[in-house]
Formats: C-alpha cells, structure tokens, sequence
C-alpha cells in the first residue's frame, strides 16, 4: 500500500480526495489555478486534512524535494509533450515524473487517438516513443486497456529515478 500519493495534472481533485479518505497523505498538481482553488474550497469545506493541491507545472515541481510513493497521471502526457509545456523530449519528460514518484500510472493517448493527435500531430510523439522512454527509467512497464483502445494505461513500477 502506498503511504504517499499525487496526482499530476488532478483537475478538481477527485483521486486526491477518495485517496485521503483512506488515510493516505494525498497531493493534487494541477496548472490550472481555477481548479487549485475549487479544490481548496471543497478542502475546507469538507475538511479534508489530508488531502493537499499545488499550483504549479510539471518543470517547476520537479526542482521541489517533494517525492511520492504512488502517482496518477491521466490524459496529460500529449498536453505536456506538445501544449501546456511543450517538453518535445518524451525521456525528459519522463525523467521528471520518475524523479517524483516511485510507481506511476500513466493513461497514455496514442498517436491514433483524435484529441492526442491534435495536440502533437506536428511532433514525433506516438505510444512506442512513451514505452521505450518508460523503460529506460522503470524496472517494469506494464500495458493495460483503458478506457478506449486508443487511451491504454501503463503502470510503471520501480522508479530507477525515485530516491
């Protein structure tokens, strides 16, 4: 069981809030400063001790101390590759979320998924360049079926980054 837990990319903080329901010191990243806020509302409200959000982007978290047993990353990683923060580098961006977190996992669009096309339809990114960049930082990367067949999930376990 995981001790720590964070979500990347958390939106209003649906996994950080049931996680902390379980006792579990939960964090939410999330870029988008309006959800940080709504999240921090439903916080007090609901007094949700355990349950923490940070504003801020993937390139500024990484240079914190902060590290997490377990991490989401849902329906993100072609925003990071091509939008939000253009990384254009998937060992890189990779690297970064190893560097945080010691199991991860990743709901990955594939180069075949509309959306996710959208977004890096002018770069190099597709599904394979995602699980060479995963191998080279975790001890394992596993495939599952997500929640279309062109948005899999891949549990990355054993950071070889994670301190």
């Amino acid at each position: 069981d995981p001790k720590t837990y964070v979500d990347f990319g958390s939106n209003l903080g649906y996994y950080v809030f049931r996680t902390a329901q379980f006792n579990i010191p939960s964090t939410g990243i999330d870029y988008n400063l309006e959800y940080i806020s709504v999240c921090q509302a439903i916080k007090a409200r609901h007094n949700y001790a355990l349950a923490n959000f940070k504003h801020t982007n993937l390139e500024t978290w990484c240079t914190g101390t902060d590290t997490y047993d377990f991490m989401t990353v849902f329906n993100v990683i072609h925003h990071l590759y091509n939008r939000t923060e253009q990384y254009r580098d998937m060992e890189r961006l990779i690297g970064d979320f190893a560097s945080k977190a010691k199991h991860i996992l990743f709901e990955v669009p594939t180069e075949n998924d509309s959306k996710g096309h959208k977004w890096t339809m002018d770069t190099n990114y597709t599904e394979g360049l995602f699980v060479n960049s995963a191998n080279k930082f975790f001890d394992s990367v596993e495939h599952m079926p997500g929640q279309t067949e062109h948005r899999p999930y891949y549990l990355c376990l054993g950071s070889k980054q994670h301190n």
